[in-house]
């Protein structure tokens, strides 16, 4: 599945330049982001959900604004699992962020 992802991810990086559209753009950065957040790379998943948020906001799309918001939610929840002792302590202290 690693094999899959690093292909994956080289084919998108190489789009990006010839990306036509934010909308394109967006769907890019995205997938890339994915590919981040599955390999454990949270924070290059967070910057990707960032662009794909900015393209997102660029091409008024609401639904892209909410996948790429969901994506950077998601890698911040992973980072703060992962470098606060675990999943169950991580989440924890998520659902106190969220509560604010």
């Amino acid at each position: 599945m690693l094999i899959s992802f690093l292909v994956l991810f080289d084919s998108w990086e190489e789009k990006l330049p010839m990306s036509k559209s934010p909308l394109e753009s967006t769907w890019l950065y995205h997938e890339i982001g994915r590919c981040h957040l599955e390999l454990g790379n949270y924070e290059k998943a967070k910057e990707y959900g960032e662009k794909s948020l900015a393209s997102a906001q660029e091409a008024d799309d609401p639904v892209w604004q909410l996948n790429a918001t969901v994506l950077i939610a998601q890698a911040e929840g992973m980072w703060v699992a992962e470098y606060m002792g675990g999943t169950a302590a991580g989440f924890k202290v998520w659902d106190g962020v969220l509560a604010l």
